[in-house]
């Protein structure tokens, strides 16, 4: 029974490393997202709200002392339109956002298994369950893990690199004397 205990407690060690690394995986994604999404916003305002002919008015004076730079400025704009082009196609093409959703949802999902295993580990050394019983839930539990990884998006080194930070050096999962109970009313506290 001692190998069925440690391989529970191992997959739940890797469920904990595998959530955070999709929840690394999100936070990721949504910085990308909001970063195209803010130059797209930047790029199109600027070339599609007339600012670009207030400010050829506006350098007309130079462009008559220097009349190549109106040609140069010409083709800034087109640059810049170009690549707010670019932004909009990109951004209609990519498949960011489902990815952001599919990590997201992946992440709630490993979340309550992560938890499952950990009411399974409580009941066995509470001695709540038997051995059979033990079994046949770790069974269950495997096998609705194994559909969410079969559906799960991949992640990458530096998501799980994050995670991996996160969860040894941040102590993201980890909760310090008393911080628990602070959640609590003050009349279901243990130290009331």
């Amino acid at each position: 029974m001692n190998h069925n205990y440690n391989n529970i407690m191992e997959t739940y060690g890797r469920i904990v490393y595998t959530h955070k690394t999709h929840e690394k995986a999100v936070e990721r994604l949504n910085k990308k997202v909001k970063c195209v999404k803010l130059i797209q916003i930047i790029l199109l305002s600027v070339t599609s709200a007339g600012i670009i002919s207030s400010l050829t008015n506006f350098f007309s004076p130079l462009f008559k002392v220097y009349p190549n730079s109106s040609i140069y400025f010409n083709l800034l704009i087109i640059g810049l339109t170009l690549v707010a082009t670019g932004c909009s196609i990109y951004d209609l093409c990519s498949s960011e956002r489902e990815d952001l959703q599919a990590h997201k949802v992946t992440a709630i999902q490993l979340l309550f298994m992560r938890d499952k295993y950990l009411r399974l580990i409580s009941d066995y050394k509470d001695d709540l369950i038997n051995k059979s019983e033990f079994i046949e839930k770790r069974n269950e539990l495997f096998n609705q893990l194994s559909r969410i990884y079969e559906e799960s998006p991949t992640t990458t080194s530096k998501d799980y690199r994050e995670a991996r930070n996160g969860l040894k050096n941040n102590e993201e999962y980890t909760f310090n004397a008393g911080e628990v109970e602070r959640f609590l009313p003050e009349y279901m506290r243990e130290n009331q």
